[in-house]
């Protein structure tokens, strides 16, 4: 997977981009982000932590089980990023 530049999107990228989740999902998130709540998925609530495993993967740990159809019905719409 890639940005729009040709750069390959890294777990740094993604833990910064979930802070930014979290940060403007807080009921003291400042201008210009408005408190959103819990949103879809139970986000970011839902989650108990991300953790970078290496350069180009991450771990998220759910606080409880999922529905595990939304991560096959990625995989499948998008199969040639899970082999990347």
């Amino acid at each position: 997977m890639a940005w729009s530049n040709g750069q390959p999107v890294t777990a740094k990228d993604l833990l910064f981009t979930w802070n930014v989740v979290k940060a403007a999902s807080s009921k003291a998130a400042s201008t210009p982000w408005p408190y959103t709540g819990v949103g879809t998925g139970d986000i970011p609530n839902g989650v108990q932590s991300v953790v970078e495993n290496n350069p180009h993967e991450v771990t998220f740990t759910l606080t409880k089980p999922a529905n595990q159809e939304w991560f096959v019905y990625l995989q499948r719409a998008h199969p040639a990023d899970a082999d990347a």
